[in-house]
């Protein structure tokens, strides 16, 4: 608060609109996958940020609300608001690597529309579910699917493709197994790919996926959130995006 004439006077607030014009951090056109256009779009919103404090009135014209709102006007630059559709690209493509291990399961699960294959289908499930029904213990149960995927021919492979992972969740199998999910298990996903090698890739490139984007939104919640509790030109702590970023090989592709 101010003296005047004797009497306490509550400060001015400077807002944004009052405050010096602030730093204009652009945004940054970076060509790449999604998380390394995500990565870059974070880290330059975090350097900008940096020189925006630097800016920072310093001649006592501001409040402290005052120079909290100039600090926090950040949030309006192009820098700034580039952070949220660089992590939502990164998100969507993520997502879109799970539907293709899907799609591609599904593919490879069709046994066509012919009469006569689906009721070869039918046929040769219905065996193999009273086969697999009838072991009791889970590491039988293992060997014995691991022997029938490894020596089946490509129609009957179709079949278990489309009917073990539902199989094995309705027997609750071990974790090692199932998962609690009917589409896919790491188990069975494994054992698929050394039959089925697109579904080895697909598998493959929906893991980078998935651990990109837990990269990258760890990275934008990091800077994000510093950058809301900075209140004052030199109180902002880096998360070091730089060794994040060096770290995972992820993000390097």
């Amino acid at each position: 608060m101010t003296m005047s004439d004797g009497a306490f006077q509550q400060p001015q607030n400077f807002g944004v609109d009052s405050a010096p014009a602030a730093y204009q951090a652009p945004s940054l056109t970076c060509d790449g996958t999604p998380a390394v256009a995500a990565m870059a779009a974070i880290k330059n919103a975090d350097a900008a940020f940096q020189r925006h404090l630097l800016t920072t009135p310093s001649d006592g014209s501001l409040s402290a609300i005052g120079v909290r709102n100039y600090i926090q006007s950040f949030t309006a630059t192009p820098a700034f608001k580039a952070i949220d559709p660089a992590l939502n690209a990164v998100t969507d493509a993520a997502d879109a690597a799970d539907a293709n291990v899907d799609a591609v399961r599904s593919q490879l699960a069709d046994v066509g529309d012919d009469a006569a294959a689906q009721t070869a289908a039918l046929r040769y499930w219905t065996r193999m579910s009273f086969l697999f029904n009838s072991i009791k213990d889970p590491a039988h149960l293992h060997d014995k699917i691991d022997d029938v995927v490894t020596n089946a021919m490509p129609d009957q492979l179709a079949v278990l493709l489309e009917e073990l992972p539902t199989f094995l969740a309705a027997r609750r199998a071990p974790s090692d197994l199932a998962s609690k999910g009917t589409s896919n298990t790491a188990w069975f996903d494994d054992l698929a790919a050394k039959r089925v090698p697109a579904i080895a890739d697909a598998t493959a490139a929906a893991s980078s996926a998935s651990k990109a984007r837990d990269i990258v939104t760890y990275a934008a919640k990091a800077v994000k959130q510093r950058i809301a509790e900075t209140a004052g030109p030199f109180g902002y702590h880096s998360p070091h995006l730089d060794s994040l970023h060096a770290s995972n090989s992820l993000i390097g592709q």
